[in-house]
C-alpha cells in the first residue's frame, strides 16, 4: 500500500472544497425593471435597477452521486458529444449542428419534438464576471438569471410555430438551453447555476431587455441564504451543458434554471479566453 503524499492529500482536499465567488443580483425594488441593449431614448438611464454582490459557494457538480438532472435540479452536464462545429460555416451549422442538438435534447428530455430557434457565440476571459464591474456598470451576463420569464416562455411557443401554437397551447412545451466550450478546457471564466429545488419563487423578478431587434423578458434573481450553487470545473470540448430556461409543466419538476457567468477566483491571470457556442431549442412533449 502506497502512502498517499501530503500535496495529493491537499490537492483533494481543495478539490472538494466550494469555489468562493462573487455573483450579481437584484435588488430588491418596487420597480419593474428594465435594461436597454442600445442606446435608450428619451435620456432614460440604461437600466432603472441597482445589483448587489455577494460571495456565493459554487460546489462542484461533478461530485454530485447522482449527477445532477435537468428535471430536478434544472442542469445536466453530457458527455462524449460530437466534435464542435466550424462556427464559420453558418450552412453546416444549420443543416448539421441544429438536427444534432436537436436530436440529442430530445431524446435527453423525452420530447415529441425539438426545434432550435438561435444560437449565440460569446468568449469568456478573465474578468469577463463581476471583476470586470466597475463603478457600478455590469453586464447581464454577470447577473444571475434565467433567460425567459413565465411570460416570454410562453410566447416563445407563439413565435416560433406561429401557425401551431393555438392547439398546442394546452401542451407541455419547454425551452433548453445547450452550451458547449470551443477550441479546448475552459480554465476560466465559466457558468455558475443555482439547483432550481433552491429558489424561492418570488426571488425571480421579470425585467424588459430592449434591443434594437425587439423586446423581450427575462428573470433576474434576487439574493437569498438558501440557495445552492454549482459550477462544472475544467469543461471539456466533447462536453456539453443543459439547463432550463423554462418549462410549462407546473407538477414539482424543475422550471427555471439562474446562471451567471463568474470569474474563477483560482484561475491564473493568463489563462486565453474561453469561446462558447450557445443553442436555444424549443421541446414540445405529449
Amino acid at each position: 500500500m502506497h502512502p498517499v503524499s501530503s500535496a495529493a492529500v491537499l490537492q483533494a482536499r481543495a478539490a472538494a472544497e466550494p469555489v468562493r465567488a462573487a455573483l450579481g443580483f437584484l435588488q430588491p425594488t418596487e420597480l419593474r425593471p428594465y435594461h436597454y441593449l442600445h442606446h435608450p431614448p428619451g435620456g432614460l438611464p440604461w437600466r432603472n435597477f441597482a445589483w448587489e454582490r455577494r460571495l456565493c459557494d459554487l460546489r462542484d457538480a461533478r461530485r454530485l452521486q447522482p449527477g445532477p438532472s435537468i428535471e430536478v435540479e434544472g442542469f445536466e452536464l453530457v458527455r462524449g458529444c460530437s466534435p464542435p462545429p466550424d462556427c464559420r460555416d453558418a450552412v453546416a451549422l444549420l443543416l448539421d449542428y441544429y438536427p444534432a442538438c436537436e436530436g440529442l435534447l430530445r431524446r435527453r428530455l423525452g420530447a415529441r419534438r425539438a426545434i432550435v430557434f438561435e444560437h449565440r457565440l460569446w468568449q469568456c476571459g478573465p474578468a469577463c464576471g463581476l471583476t470586470a464591474a466597475d463603478g457600478g456598470e455590469v453586464t447581464l451576463a454577470a447577473l444571475a438569471r434565467c433567460d425567459c420569464s413565465e411570460a416570454s416562455g410562453r410566447r416563445r411557443l407563439h413565435l416560433v410555430l406561429p401557425q401551431e401554437a393555438a392547439s398546442l397551447a394546452l401542451r407541455r412545451h419547454a425551452i433548453v438551453k445547450l452550451w458547449r466550450p470551443l477550441g479546448g478546457q475552459v480554465l476560466d471564466a465559466s457558468l455558475a447555476l443555482c439547483d432550481a429545488g433552491s429558489l424561492q419563487r418570488d426571488a425571480l423578478v421579470s425585467c424588459d431587455i430592449y434591443s434594437p431587434r425587439r423586446t423581450e423578458q427575462i428573470f433576474l434573481l434576487t439574493w437569498s441564504a438558501g440557495q445552492r450553487w454549482f459550477h462544472y470545473p475544467e469543461m471539456q470540448p466533447d462536453e456539453a451543458l443543459i439547463f432550463k430556461c423554462f418549462d410549462s409543466a407546473i407538477d414539482g419538476r424543475a422550471r427555471f434554471t439562474p446562471h451567471a457567468v463568474f470569474d474563477h477566483p483560482r484561475a491564473a491571470a493568463d489563462v486565453p479566453p474561453c469561446l462558447g457556442l450557445e443553442v436555444s431549442c424549443l421541446l414540445l412533449f405529449d
